[in-house]
């Protein structure tokens, strides 16, 4: 693991924003839930929803067996850990998040659930080498990861995916503009996703995107992804991002094409 793969959080627990706990990668989830199904119980959703049902009761319960014996159930069933860490985990923290807005739960039942879950995230490992995808000495982009809301978990899911297909990610959360600016700056990255989860989180958002380009943070790609962009009718003007993209692997092909382009560019200077 390199010295920029390395998580900077306050180890905050997830709080519901809207109608969501990980708003930003939760789209991501809710669009592989049926695919999810199709794949392994031939077309029905009954086996992913029992599951998903055990997850939440399991996340519930004070006894950590209870979450530890679900897991298990879920691999018998062969469900993978990537499966179990990007689809599973989000969708039970969106649906914490709706019925906290709707009363069903208390703040302080979907706030102590989200930290289990944050805590099954951590505890879950890859099904293979962080590098899938690449050779083992290749080494993929180093990409930034800001969240800028104070919740951990979506951010979390969202580096673990861009590790998994093989980046390098610092992932920060709670931190100021100043800071994250800093840490742009001095890292040598191949692109910064800043993660929007709530509209109201936009203007700072915008905010930060424009100190980041008067940084002169070597015209690395700065993208935007979340759901407080997804039905914005310019969201390129409202964040003033160089791309939004909420799907993380479209994301890192961003940045991967950007690296090229850079390539190309030194090697005709070089001619």
């Amino acid at each position: 693991m390199s010295d920029r793969d390395e998580e900077y959080d306050r180890s905050a627990p997830d709080l519901p924003t809207g109608a969501s706990g990980a708003a930003s990668v939760v789209s991501l989830a809710s669009k592989a839930l049926h695919l999810v199904a199709e794949r392994r119980v031939g077309g029905s959703p009954q086996l992913f929803e029992r599951f998903l049902g055990q997850l939440i009761d399991a996340i519930l319960d004070p006894n950590p067996q209870a979450r530890d014996e679900v897991v298990a159930a879920m691999r018998r069933s062969r469900f993978s850990n990537d499966e179990i860490a990007e689809i599973f985990i989000p969708e039970a923290a969106r649906r914490l998040g709706e019925e906290w807005c709707s009363n069903g739960f208390s703040f302080a039942t979907v706030t102590i659930g989200s930290a289990r879950l944050q805590s099954m995230l951590r505890d879950l490992g890859p099904d293979g080498a962080l590098t899938r995808g690449y050779a083992q000495d290749d080494v993929g982009p180093a990409i930034l990861v800001v969240a800028t809301e104070d919740h951990t978990l979506g951010a979390m899911v969202l580096a673990r995916i861009l590790r998994r297909h093989g980046a390098s990610v610092r992932l920060v959360v709670g931190r100021s503009d100043t800071e994250v600016v800093r840490t742009a700056v001095d890292g040598d990255f191949d692109g910064v996703m800043i993660s929007a989860a709530s509209s109201d989180r936009l203007p700072r958002v915008k905010g930060l995107v424009e100190k980041l380009k008067r940084a002169n943070i070597k015209q690395i790609p700065v993208i935007v992804g979340g759901e407080a962009v997804k039905h914005l009718k310019n969201p390129k003007k409202a964040t003033g991002a160089d791309y939004v993209e909420s799907d993380p692997k479209k994301a890192l092909g961003l940045c991967e094409a950007m690296i090229s382009q850079r390539g190309a560019v030194q090697r005709a200077n070089l001619e």
